[in-house]
């Protein structure tokens, strides 16, 4: 993971990003270990990683869905991952 600041330096003194830079490690290493607040919803971080292990089940349902229905709606919420499931 990398944090790209060359665009907010115009905006933040070096200074006030150089106070942050332990905050900012500890958060990092936070999210990483899925250790902070919010940890049960980054399993996005695995995502790479993991979605090989899927693949070939969400084809395998895919195929099914084509052969079976005529239509898959999917209400979602704007954005979050959760929102098929909280429909």
């Amino acid at each position: 993971m990398k944090i790209q600041i060359d665009h907010i330096l115009p905006f933040v003194e070096q200074k006030d990003l150089d106070n942050q830079i332990d905050r900012i490690d500890s958060l990092r290493s936070q999210v990483l270990n899925k250790s902070g607040a919010g940890a049960d919803f980054l399993g996005w971080l695995d995502l790479p990683n993991e979605a090989q292990k899927h693949l070939d089940s969400i084809l395998a349902v895919a195929s099914e869905i084509r052969q079976e229905k005529a239509a898959l709606i999917c209400i979602g919420i704007g954005g979050s991952y959760l929102g098929a499931r909280a429909v």
